[in-house]
């Protein structure tokens, strides 16, 4: 999912034709009275992964769960090699870095007892015109 949100990730916005290119599923959004809602963020489905795009289309946040903690240490070092880079700056929980004119975040989310995670992916600061 991370590389579909990477590749969906032009210099202008979010290309959310890439995302169904690539088999993600677009998911409907609508308010608690059951009406669309007028600017919704974009959501995508595929494997148990969720992609949001926010109205402006400017990022893609992947989120999906995790069989334990401990797996998030092997999606930090699986990112590491998928871009040849270590990230610029780590935490307990959470990573970042600057790719190929990108940002990517990666942060530990959920519980314990049902721990997930998030990637957000934008344009690098140094990249946006």
């Amino acid at each position: 999912a991370v590389d579909a949100c990477r590749a969906a990730r032009t210099q202008q916005r979010t290309d959310v034709a890439i995302l169904t290119q690539r088999g993600f599923a677009r998911a409907t959004f609508s308010n608690a009275q059951g009406k669309r809602s007028q600017t919704p963020p974009k959501m995508f489905s595929r494997d148990g992964a969720l992609i949001l795009v926010p109205p402006d289309e400017n990022g893609c946040v992947v989120m999906a769960n995790l069989t334990a903690s401990s797996d998030w240490m092997v999606l930090n070092a699986k990112l590491n090699t998928a871009l040849g880079a270590t990230p610029f700056e780590t935490r307990l929980g959470e990573a970042a870095w600057r790719v190929g004119g990108q940002y990517l975040r990666l942060d530990a989310t959920g519980s314990r007892e049902k721990p997930g995670v998030r990637v957000f992916v934008a344009l690098s600061d140094r990249d946006r015109k």
